[in-house]
C-alpha cells in the first residue's frame, strides 16, 4: 500500500478521513490525499486539533489511545491520527464495526450508550458513534471509572471483578475491562437484567430498591434502576449480602415474582445475608447460608 505522512499547522486543524480520501485543513490551507492505503497525520505544531474517521459498508476497526487513533480494514486501508486532542470515529455506513479504546496513565472516564462511547480525561477525548461493539481497557494506570447506559429495549448487564458489559444481543455491546468501578444505568426503558459475579476473596453485595452493587478488593460493580438482579457468590471467600427494606424468601431462580413488586434480586450461595431497615439493626437471615434467596422490593 502507498503511504503518506502529513503534519499540522500551529493553529486549530481538522482532519477528515474515509477509506479513499483524507483532508487536513486549517486557517489558510487545505491538503487533500486521494487513494493512499496508509495515511498518518501528526498534530505536533500546536493548536486544538480534531480528527474524524468515517467507516465503509464493511466491518471496520478502530483503536484509540490517549496519544493516537486509527480506523482501518486489514489489507485495505489504514488512517491514523497522532497527538490530536479530539478523535472521533463514525460507524454510519453499516458492517459490524468494532472499537478498542485504551486509557492513559492518569484518571480516565469511559461513558457509553447504545449509539456512542467516549473515553477521556482533561488532556484528550476519544468518541465512537454507531459501532456495534466497543471495548475499553484501563491498563495504563490511574483510578478509572466506567458508566454504561441502556437502550429502550431489554438489556443485560454482566459484571465480574475484571470487566463489566452492558449489551443487547445483536444490537450493541459496550464493555469496560480492568476499570476500578463500573456503573450501569437502566433509565431508558425495557426490562433490564444484571448479573453480578464475585471474586475468589471476600465480597459484599448491597442492594436497595434503586441500586445493587457487588464489590471486593480492587473492584466495584453497580447496577442502578434494573428490574432484575442476579448476584453470585460461588467463587470462594466469605461473601456477605445486605438487603435494604426487602422482602425475603427461599426459592429457585426460575420462579416468577408478583407484578406489584418493582424489583427482584436472586442471591446465590452467600455465606451471610442481612436484612436492613431504617428502623432496626441488621437482621441476620440464618437459613440463607449457601442457599438461593429471592428478595423483592415494592
Amino acid at each position: 500500500m502507498d503511504g503518506a505522512k502529513v503534519y499540522d499547522s500551529k493553529g486549530d486543524d481538522l482532519l477528515e478521513a474515509t477509506s479513499t480520501h483524507t483532508t487536513l485543513s486549517g486557517a489558510g490551507y487545505r491538503i487533500d490525499i486521494e487513494s493512499f492505503g496508509g495515511v498518518h497525520v501528526y498534530a505536533t505544531a500546536g493548536g486544538d486539533d480534531s480528527a474524524h474517521f468515517y467507516d465503509t459498508p464493511e466491518a471496520d476497526k478502530f483503536y484509540a489511545t490517549s496519544v493516537d487513533g486509527a480506523m482501518y480494514i486489514n489489507g485495505e486501508y489504514y488512517n491514523r491520527a497522532k497527538y490530536f486532542e479530539q478523535i472521533f470515529a463514525h460507524g454510519d455506513q453499516g458492517g459490524f464495526d468494532a472499537a478498542r479504546l485504551y486509557d492513559s496513565a492518569t484518571n480516565d472516564s469511559f461513558v457509553a450508550g447504545p449509539t456512542y462511547a467516549e473515553l477521556y480525561n482533561d488532556d484528550y477525548y476519544r468518541r465512537v458513534e454507531n459501532f456495534h461493539a466497543v471495548h475499553a481497557f484501563a491498563t495504563a494506570g490511574g483510578v478509572d471509572v466506567a458508566k454504561l447506559y441502556d437502550s429502550p429495549d431489554d438489556d443485560i448487564f454482566y459484571a465480574d471483578p475484571i470487566q463489566g458489559a452492558l449489551f443487547r444481543p445483536g444490537h450493541f455491546y459496550n464493555r469496560a475491562k480492568f476499570f476500578e468501578s463500573v456503573h450501569a444505568y437502566a433509565t431508558a426503558g425495557g426490562y433490564d437484567q444484571a448479573k453480578l459475579h464475585d471474586s475468589e476473596g471476600d465480597n459484599t453485595f448491597a442492594s436497595t430498591l434503586e441500586e445493587s452493587a457487588l464489590f471486593g478488593d480492587g473492584f466495584y460493580n453497580r447496577a442502578k434502576f434494573f428490574e432484575e438482579i442476579h448476584a453470585y457468590a460461588d467463587n470462594g471467600g466469605t461473601d456477605k449480602a445486605i438487603l435494604h427494606d426487602a422482602v425475603l424468601e427461599s426459592g429457585e431462580p426460575a420462579a416468577t415474582f408478583p407484578e406489584t413488586y418493582a424489583k427482584v434480586a436472586w442471591l446465590y450461595e452467600f455465606e451471610q445475608v442481612f436484612r436492613r431497615s431504617d428502623s432496626s439493626n441488621d437482621e441476620p437471615v440464618q437459613h440463607a447460608i449457601d442457599e438461593i434467596l429471592r428478595a423483592y422490593w415494592p
